[in-house]
């Protein structure tokens, strides 16, 4: 913590990035200020959920329970669109290095195709859905 002492000001608990209007670029370049459940002061890759997290949400285990299913989709998508990006990167070498006709038009279409993959991974932001309570 001492090393995002500048982003975690709040005693209560971890800011995220929807709490404060963190200075963290969105995971999709359309959507500003949202809560993908970051960590503020971190990188990308720390996340924080349930009631160690100063938000506006209850710290109930309804709460916890929905970011913890948010997380593990989130995940998912972050796992397919880099595994995406990765083979766009190689077949990108390869399409640079081939010379035959036949196989530079397989090695497009197969760009084409994962450009087409990977422009349909949209990470939407965390919401919060009360499902009631019980007393």
């Amino acid at each position: 913590m001492s090393k995002v002492s500048h982003a975690q000001t709040n005693r209560r608990g971890i800011t995220v990035d929807g709490t404060s209007r963190s200075k963290l670029p969105a995971f999709d370049s359309n959507v500003r200020f949202t809560d993908f459940l970051r960590m503020n002061g971190a990188e990308d890759g720390v996340f924080a959920i349930g009631d160690c997290t100063a938000t506006s949400y209850a710290p109930t285990a309804q709460v916890a329970s929905q970011q913890g299913a948010y997380l593990a989709r989130l995940f998912n998508q972050l796992g397919k669109r880099d595994n995406l990006q990765n083979r766009l990167n190689e077949l990108e070498v390869e399409e640079a290095r081939v010379t035959n006709e036949e196989d530079k038009a397989r090695v497009a279409e197969e760009v084409a195709s994962v450009r087409k993959h990977l422009s349909k991974i949209k990470l939407r932001p965390f919401h919060y859905s009360h499902q009631g309570s019980l007393a």
